[in-house]
């Protein structure tokens, strides 16, 4: 299994945003980019222990920003986008 791309900190920001959106993560297992937007802001796909998976937003300055779960983000776009495959 691939782990996560993060450093500490980044992981501690992603856990934090994950609380204050109420999403469960028990801990980050791996992450892996599955888009860029128009405006080059990076989609990153975030697998956690539990077995949720959630879509973040990464700009160019490193902030991130929850996105979708990724569930919905292939039922959004017909599987066209997956976050694991």
């Amino acid at each position: 299994m691939a782990q996560s791309q993060l450093n500490r900190r980044q992981e501690r920001e992603l856990m934090e945003l994950f609380a204050e959106i109420g999403a469960s993560c028990e801990r980050i297992s791996r992450t892996q980019a599955i888009g860029q937007l128009d405006n080059r802001d990076t989609l990153m796909a975030v697998a956690c222990t539990s077995g949720e998976q959630y879509v973040i937003l990464l700009d160019r300055r490193a902030r991130m920003s929850f996105y979708s779960t990724c569930e919905a983000l292939a039922e959004a776009n017909n599987n066209l986008i997956r976050c694991f495959t």
